[in-house]
């Protein structure tokens, strides 16, 4: 497939990234979830209008073509929650001392409304034709990156199966909201994990290590059961007991 760059690459470029293994696709998962990007009224502004005018209150602002994006947005989201899918937003937070924008703020000449006026009222507050669920979490960053310097955290537990069996000091895992938890399996005879309230299934084979990495959006108590051979997948028949419990604590 033709990638945009490819015009600026010579044939030499080209053969050397191949060379050096860039360029294969990574796919898709089975556990989509949308992430809602700063869509806030700093960057579309408070009302539809050309992004000429919208600049003067809101100087990031997109103007019109920032709220057809948002119209666009909301039917997605419509499509999004419907099949029960995790929403994740994110957003700006900025301290009355100013100090977490470093140097960017020397890089405009406007940049001290921030602090002051409309942007500072309203300006990082998600637009309310897309505003989050209570169900749903946003991620509150001081830094432009989504996930520089935010509380989200990876956290990688692995989990070895022997005769049905986890170790008792991994039975109990405990991560906080917004952490992606990434489970690393690997088991002595073949077994189909499920990991209940987030509805995950992954299949395990002896010899290998098989991941079941997922965002922790809703909190509580979720057991992971070994599907009972021969089941339906429907049918939802698990072992007695759980081989682990993943406890996900607000924030």
């Amino acid at each position: 497939m033709k990638r945009v760059w490819d015009e600026f690459l010579s044939e030499r470029d080209k053969n050397i990234f191949a060379g050096a293994g860039y360029g294969q696709r990574q796919g898709f998962g089975q556990r989509p979830a949308l992430i809602v990007v700063d869509t806030n009224y700093n960057f579309v502004g408070d009302r539809r209008e050309p992004i000429e005018e919208s600049i003067k209150r809101f100087r990031n602002s997109c103007g019109y073509e920032g709220w057809e994006a948002v119209d666009a947005m909301r039917e997605l989201l419509a499509h999004v929650r419907a099949k029960g899918l995790p929403v994740v937003y994110s957003t700006g937070i900025t301290r009355v001392d100013g100090r977490n924008r470093g140097a960017r703020a020397f890089k405009n000449s406007r940049s001290a409304e921030d602090a002051a006026g409309a942007s500072a009222e309203i300006g990082q507050r998600i637009v309310q034709e897309i505003a989050p669920l209570p169900r749903e979490f946003v991620i509150e960053k001081e830094k432009p990156s989504v996930f520089f310097g935010t509380l989200a955290a990876e956290l990688t537990f692995d989990l070895k199966v022997a005769h049905g069996h986890i170790p008792d000091t991994m039975r109990l895992i405990r991560v906080k909201q917004g952490d992606v938890a990434r489970l690393r399996w690997s088991t002595d005879q073949p077994l189909t994990l499920h990991l209940h309230g987030y509805d995950i299934e992954k299949h395990v084979e002896p010899g290998t290590t098989t991941d079941l990495a997922f965002t922790a959006y809703a909190t509580g108590r979720f057991p992971v059961h070994v599907h009972a051979q021969g089941a339906r997948p429907d049918a939802h028949t698990h072992e007695d007991e759980p081989l682990v419990i993943i406890e996900v604590y607000p924030r």
